[in-house]
């Protein structure tokens, strides 16, 4: 090799190095994010959760689980195989592993691309969080569930309600570096959004949890004044004056919370 190469080749080598080693283009809080979504992910195989939960199927679900499993294997398109992701993750949701439809719905969600698409991957996989005894998969599906919905968020900024979903993973399970995370989106989205129903219903429903009666009670009443048919809100203030030893305000709203 000439002289000249070897230079070039030690140049290319130091620049390589410097942009590798010593430019930092994320911040330690997102290389900590990463790292520790990445450890998580590779505690879990897909394959290996599928084996186990085989074991929770009778014949026919296995039957219908080869067959679907076949016809997205040997889809002829693209179309034909992003049916068979979806009807895989139906079958999944349906046969109590939201684990493996959140994996399916995100094979979906990678392909479209479409705001939808993560949407219902990350919903499917916070199911999954809330729904699943074992650690592990918990903070993988934890993970992915936030994963998805900071994507969808990514897409379409302004849409309040991708951002309570979000906010509800970090409500629902408390970073243990800042517990106060999720509530605080919340009350940010409130604060931009003062006339947003569902913002204020979450609000509400940890005042409930934890015995904040008024609070509750002023936020649900501020969003019976513009939906006084709204069966959620009924429920839960009827919910707080029971708390609150109020059982005739809390009548008041029962027919309300009962309606069809």
């Amino acid at each position: 090799m000439e002289r000249s190469q070897i230079i070039t080749l030690g140049v290319f080598g130091l620049l390589f190095a410097l942009l590798y080693f010593g430019c930092e283009t994320k911040s330690p809080e997102s290389k900590a994010i990463e790292t520790s979504r990445a450890l998580n992910f590779e505690t879990i195989s897909i394959p290996q959760v599928r084996t186990a939960r085989l074991d929770s199927l009778d014949d026919p679900e296995r039957q219908e689980l080869d067959y679907l499993e076949q016809n997205t294997k040997h889809a002829v398109s693209d179309s034909a195989k992003l049916n068979g992701y979806e009807q895989l993750s139906s079958f999944w949701y349906t046969n109590g592993s939201p684990i493996l439809a959140g994996h399916y719905a995100e094979q979906i969600a990678e392909s479209r691309q479409s705001i939808d698409a993560w949407a219902i991957a990350g919903s499917t996989y916070f199911i999954c969080a809330k729904a699943e005894s074992d650690d592990e998969i918990t903070r993988y599906c934890l993970n992915n569930a936030i994963k998805a919905l900071e994507t969808a968020v990514s897409m379409d900024p302004d849409n309040v309600d991708l951002k309570i979903n979000l906010a509800l993973c970090y409500v629902d399970f408390p970073p243990e570096d800042n517990p106060m995370t999720g509530i605080q989106q919340l009350l940010t989205l409130q604060k931009n959004n003062p006339e947003n129903s569902a913002v204020q219903l979450q609000l509400a429903r940890l005042g409930l949890q934890t015995g904040q009666w008024d609070k509750a009670i002023g936020r649900l009443q501020d969003v019976l004044s513009r939906e006084p048919n709204n069966k959620k809100a009924c429920c839960y203030i009827a919910s707080a004056y029971n708390g609150k030893g109020q059982p005739d305000l809390a009548n008041k709203y029962t027919r309300c919370c009962e309606q069809k």
